[in-house]
């Protein structure tokens, strides 16, 4: 499995805020044909990667969980 953290741009862009985490299973799966690099909302020229499987855990429910506090300074 792969994990990676989420981050949203806040205050005009000027910080980051936490969102959570992604994690998919480790084996690609081939795209949909209506999935291309036109279709990336991002702005960026990259082709999608598709998987069989992909999960996105909120940042409150690990927090929450795990019973850890998010130090921001």
């Amino acid at each position: 499995m792969s994990e990676t953290a989420v981050f949203a741009g806040a205050n005009n862009f000027t910080t980051d805020e936490a969102r959570g985490t992604l994690t998919s299973f480790d084996s690609t799966v081939n795209c949909p044909a209506d999935e291309s690099v036109s279709t990336v909302t991002d702005g960026w020229q990259r082709t999608p990667w598709c998987f069989k499987g992909l999960y996105y855990v909120p940042i409150y429910q690990t927090l929450q969980d795990m019973n850890w506090t998010l130090v921001t300074s």
